[in-house]
């Protein structure tokens, strides 16, 4: 019988449960995909090949386009410019040079381009769900749902460190509709247990003091009173960023967007890395095209954030069963899998094949409450994709995936 390796924190384990990550926020792509002259497809591919070449590196576990795909929504019935963004945002969801099952979780807002007629922030949406409707989402695990009949107006899931979040994307309108603010409000509560970010198109101006596009005054005012609801995303015009209090509560709002630069934008970017451990969000504007970062005002800044852990602080004590994804993954031939359990339990660890077979069970026993690593040992199975599930006396249950690869 194999020893099992254990790490038992009781008191920290700020090293276990901190880990920095990393979420992508992709401006506007449109003269990337569909410039009269024939846009720059390639500097779009750079964009996302790029993040999956530093996934790992950077610890990337959400990428967040903030709207306008495309230039023309409809372009007469030419498709190229969604074939073009089809063919840059698909190499995120490969697989095998992602080592992830759905590839690495990504959403788009709906901006004013990538409705029909062109650039009308009230038009018709029929290309964009076409290509990137609920059909290509659903069934993927950080997918959550939708608002109404298409993907307009959608949310996902993500977790990072022992962190839940929850994306909430609303379509661009220049009258904001109060039915689809209610449902973002209504998720936001539902989901108080998860830390809230708004991906929305025309959020910001890019004036002094950024003031709150009026979509962007409705969006906030109607989401302000959540607690959980720490960051806005958005693009559309230029770059700026504002942050606003309500009964205590910070919420930044971010713009980012480059299309009047060279080619279309010349790539840039915004990394945004979380640090647990100290409580910030360091922000960075990079171009992979040109292998370079801005510095200025606006573009590199570090944002405080005491929200970031926990609730209850830096998981000194764990309050409740958590299973987090195993590191490194995919792996070769070990990998760690955490998790915490908040009062003394008999739990039990197994590893099933995709069909659902049992292939292991890594340990069947009563253990004290505590954060604990174990390192897991594959060197006698065969590569492919496999499940871990932790399951307590008590009910909790909980399946992740680790991708083996020899």
């Amino acid at each position: 019988m194999k020893k099992l390796i254990y790490t038992v924190c009781i008191f920290t384990c700020s090293s276990l449960f901190a880990r920095d990550f990393t979420i992508i926020q992709l401006p506007d792509t449109q003269n990337y995909t569909g410039r009269l002259d024939g846009g720059t497809p390639e500097i779009f591919k750079a964009q996302t090949q790029w993040i999956v070449d530093n996934k790992d590196s950077l610890n990337i576990v959400y990428i967040a386009h903030v709207g306008d795909l495309v230039q023309r929504g409809d372009n007469n019935g030419n498709d190229i410019e969604w074939l073009n963004a089809d063919s840059a945002m698909s190499i995120l969801e490969d697989s095998v040079s992602t080592g992830l099952a759905d590839g690495i979780p990504y959403g788009i807002a709906v901006g004013n381009h990538d409705q029909s007629p062109e650039g009308d922030a009230d038009g018709s949406t029929f290309s964009y769900n076409q290509f990137f409707g609920v059909e290509r989402f659903s069934g993927r695990d950080y997918y959550g749902g939708h608002f109404g009949s298409n993907n307009d107006n959608h949310f996902d899931f993500f977790s990072a460190s022992g962190l839940d979040f929850i994306v909430v994307y609303l379509e661009y309108d220049r009258n904001p509709d109060v039915t689809v603010l209610t449902w973002a409000d209504s998720l936001l509560k539902v989901y108080n247990d998860k830390r809230a970010i708004i991906v929305g198109h025309y959020i910001l101006n890019p004036d002094k003091n950024a003031p709150f596009s009026v979509q962007g005054r409705a969006i906030y005012g109607a989401l302000m009173a959540n607690p959980n609801l720490f960051l806005m995303l958005a693009g559309h015009l230029s770059y700026s960023r504002r942050e606003d209090t309500f009964n205590g509560n910070t919420v930044y709002s971010l713009t980012a967007n480059y299309q009047v630069r060279e080619n279309g934008g010349n790539g840039w970017l915004r990394i945004l890395q979380f640090s647990p451990s100290n409580n910030e969000i360091r922000v960075k504007t990079y171009s992979p095209t040109l292998d370079s970062f801005e510095t200025d005002y606006n573009s590199q800044f570090t944002l405080q954030f005491d929200r970031i852990t926990s609730v209850e602080g830096l998981w000194l004590i764990p309050n409740k069963f958590i299973l987090l994804k195993n590191y490194p993954n995919p792996f070769n031939p070990s990998t760690t899998i955490s998790y915490s359990i908040p009062k003394s339990d008999f739990v039990i660890l197994k590893i099933y094949n995709t069909i659902g077979r049992e292939i292991q069970t890594v340990f069947s026993e009563f253990q004290n409450s505590g954060i604990y690593s174990i390192n897991f040992d594959a060197r006698n199975l065969s590569s492919r994709l496999y499940f871990f599930r932790l399951q307590s006396g008590k009910g909790f249950v909980d399946t992740k995936k680790m991708l083996l690869m020899r």
